[in-house]
């Protein structure tokens, strides 16, 4: 809400300009260019300046990788990823499921809108859930084309990216070490 912030700091550096608090003024002055610095770091991804959560997802060896962007006033503000090393025979709409549900255990900010990857099973469970936890009811959409599902399409870009990190890094640590390593250990008795 950093418009909210910017227009009660431009009031509070007038209030100060018209007392003759000049530096008083100057320390609200730098602060405001503070946050217009702040600001300009975030990326602008929507010009709707609306509030959603955009969920993706991604799969490979049993393993999944679902990832929330956070977007507020149209800035992706952050995101969080969860991955979910063993989902047997769980559907994709039931690892989204879990993963809108432990998200919104998890943050105390429910937007306006989700955008889902793909249909869920239960939406009228997760907005009665929601409505009666955080007495919100967001829109709980499934983009199918246009920017909307162009930010699905990134979330399950980046989903999948974060997924073969963790393979990479998971094969990295269970890596064997070849026959030929301990035979040569071996011969340079090491």
């Amino acid at each position: 809400k950093t418009k909210e912030i910017e227009n009660a700091l431009i009031e509070e550096m007038e209030r100060y300009a018209e007392n003759l608090q000049f530096e008083e003024a100057a320390k609200i002055r730098d602060k405001l260019k503070l946050l217009n610095d702040f600001s300009e770091r975030q990326k602008i991804i929507s010009n709707d300046f609306i509030d959603r959560d955009v969920i993706g997802f991604a799969i490979s060896h049993k393993v999944a990788c679902t990832l929330i962007f956070k977007i507020r006033d149209g800035k992706l503000l952050g995101k969080r990823h969860y991955i979910i090393p063993d989902i047997k025979n769980l559907s994709e709409a039931e690892i989204i499921q879990y993963t809108v549900e432990k998200w919104y255990r998890e943050t105390t900010y429910i937007p306006q809108e989700l955008f889902l990857p793909t249909e869920v099973e239960h939406t009228d469970f997760l907005i009665d859930w929601l409505l009666q936890v955080y007495n919100i009811h967001p829109k709980i959409l499934v983009p199918k084309s246009g920017e909307r599902r162009k930010l699905v399409n990134l979330a399950n870009a980046n989903a999948e990216y974060l997924l073969k990190e963790y393979l990479l890094a998971y094969a990295k640590r269970e890596q064997v070490i070849p026959k030929s390593v301990y035979s040569l250990q071996r011969d340079l008795r090491l």
